[in-house]
């Protein structure tokens, strides 16, 4: 698996984000680190296509993921920095909803793939909470959790610690 940035360049208006960025990322674990308004952010949603480039393509495995589409969508866990959640759904409902949408998996494969997503990031508890009533550090467990619903195999995760308490950021990331 291989994703190549080539020649990415990303405009706002009149502010360039980004400017013919060269990159290429193979099987592992990366991680952004810059100042604020770098562009980390940007360069995130357009790895998650969820914003295109001005210029420049991004290639998975060769091929232009603009022109994947969903089939590209489908295999990507994306959390951004700020995760809305529909407040009248409890966690449950949120992380099966995500993988509907996400995986061509029968209902009862995302719904024992959302009870085992609750448990890893120990929300069992709160499973049938709705989300409105989440604190801050279980809205982001849950983030992390839907990003993993469905069959993603690449992950972005855009400060995935933001909100957790100490003992929850070493858990996650051991």
């Amino acid at each position: 698996m291989r994703i190549k940035i080539a020649g990415v360049t990303k405009k706002y208006h009149n502010l360039t984000a980004l400017n013919n960025v060269n990159l290429e990322f193979h099987k592992g674990i990366y991680g952004l680190i810059g100042p604020n308004g770098a562009g980390k952010s940007t360069l995130m949603r357009l790895l998650a296509g969820s914003e295109k480039p001005s210029s420049g393509k991004i290639l998975w495995d060769g091929k232009d993921i603009a022109k994947l589409g969903d089939s590209y969508k489908r295999r990507i866990g994306y959390l951004p920095q700020e995760f809305g959640f529909y407040k009248e759904f409890t966690g449950y409902e949120m992380l099966c909803y995500i993988g509907l949408l996400k995986s061509r998996k029968s209902v009862g494969d995302i719904r024992r793939q959302a009870k085992r997503l609750l448990d890893l990031f120990e929300l069992s508890d709160k499973a049938n909470v709705m989300t409105r009533k989440y604190s801050g550090g279980m809205k982001q467990r849950l983030g992390i959790a839907q990003a993993l619903m469905g069959d993603s195999r690449i992950l972005i995760l855009d400060e995935p610690t933001a909100g957790l308490d100490p003992m929850q950021r070493i858990y996650l990331k051991n």
